[in-house]
């Protein structure tokens, strides 16, 4: 099956919620921007900027994981959302550490 680029993102997160790989690999690349967008303002001490975008990484996988399309938001709002809490929950952790 060849992935569409009309495809909403709620599609997209359907189709890889059902086990669509290519459907999941479409939706990270295009949210790809959006996590290095949300990474650039934060700071992890001893770290590089690639391993912000990695922590990202894990907030999209996770929101396709867990959104419910019976939610009243949409996917973007929802990933974005979980990006930023798995960023902050990253520089928090790495600054506990270093605190010790």
């Amino acid at each position: 099956m060849s992935i569409s680029q009309d495809l909403s993102d709620e599609k997209l997160q359907e189709l890889a919620a059902s086990g669509n790989t290519e459907a999941e690999d479409y939706l990270i690349r295009r949210y790809t921007r959006v996590v290095k967008a949300l990474a650039r303002p934060f700071f992890l001490a001893g770290a590089d900027s690639e391993d912000l975008m990695q922590e990202g990484m894990l907030g999209l996988l996770a929101a396709l994981r867990s959104y419910d399309p019976e939610s009243e938001t949409s996917f973007k709002t929802y990933s974005q959302l979980c990006i930023r809490r798995k960023l902050i929950s990253a520089v928090r952790n790495a600054s506990c550490k270093n605190t010790v």
